[in-house]
């Protein structure tokens, strides 16, 4: 990583300390569909997915408050993603924070119609964030039928995966006010950066990058509109902080659930991703 953005001149090396670990979802080799989720996930393999079922327990199906059902966004193993931690050049990023346990199961589950930018958007139960510390992986849990609802995906959508090491760099519209050089260092840089991740996903070029799926390290849209909504519907107190559990990109296979280039961002407070308070997660579609 040092070596690449000292190739790319002294602007670009000057973005050193801004590099973050941010351990990232590659669907490399994982044919599409349930039976492999299903087949991995019952013989003990450390599979995460988008779309598709839930895992077990779930005696209910997550619903709004209005009462339609939530899509089932991701499932994270949390052992794969806390093997992938372990990896020794992440101690050479300047930026490494983590946090999320390291057994059972992370999932997200959305309305596919609320952006998170109003503070009453949580009571209207627009989202889910749950975690399962032990799951049951004899089955797995089949969501309702939602393809004839307005605004839900008429196909069934299923992708595994699994999480790689790598790093990110902060939105090239938090560079808005640094100098014309490190801007543009920092835009050919997250272009690169993403063609590249394309490369390794066998996904066509056709003349933008794709957003990822990660977890951890920064947003790949500004922080400062981020900012303005949580310190309103997340506020801090003295020494707290808050933190983006995971960013995670619709176009590949979600069908375009949060927008072709937006995506989905899970955020907490550090002190209530400390006590596990999954239930205090602010969710925000962004597609600026």
């Amino acid at each position: 990583m040092d070596r690449w953005l000292k190739a790319n001149g002294s602007a670009a090396a000057s973005l050193t300390s801004s590099v973050a670990y941010a351990p990232t979802f590659s669907d490399q080799s994982f044919p599409a569909g349930v039976e492999e989720v299903r087949n991995l996930w019952t013989s003990g393999g450390r599979v995460s997915w988008l779309g598709g079922p839930a895992v077990a327990p779930l005696e209910t199906w997550p619903q709004a408050a209005s009462g339609l059902p939530l899509a089932h966004v991701i499932t994270i193993c949390l052992e794969d993603l806390h093997g992938v931690s372990e990896a020794k050049v992440k101690a050479g990023w300047p930026l490494h924070d983590e946090g999320l346990p390291t057994a059972g199961a992370l999932e997200v589950f959305h309305d596919l119609r609320t952006f998170g930018q109003e503070a009453d958007d949580a009571a209207a139960g627009a989202w889910l964030v749950r975690w399962t510390a032990a799951p049951d992986r004899s089955l797995l849990i089949q969501g309702p039928d939602t393809s004839a609802l307005d605004g839900y995906p008429s196909a069934a959508v299923c992708q595994a995966g699994t999480f790689l090491p790598p790093w990110n760099l902060p939105a090239v519209f938090d560079f808005a006010q640094a100098t014309a050089g490190v801007f543009d260092a920092a835009q050919d840089l997250r272009e690169g950066y993403g063609r590249a991740w394309m490369v390794q996903r066998q996904i066509p070029y056709r003349g933008a990058p794709y957003n990822t799926t990660h977890a951890y390290g920064h947003a790949q849209h500004a922080s400062r509109t981020a900012e303005e909504v949580l310190s309103v519907v997340l506020p801090l107190a003295d020494g707290d902080r808050h933190r983006l559990l995971l960013g995670v990109e619709s176009y590949t296979h979600l069908s375009g659930w949060f927008g072709d280039l937006g995506n989905l961002q899970v955020w907490m407070r550090q002190s209530d991703l400390e006590g596990c308070n999954f239930d205090a997660a602010w969710c925000m579609v962004r597609t600026d």
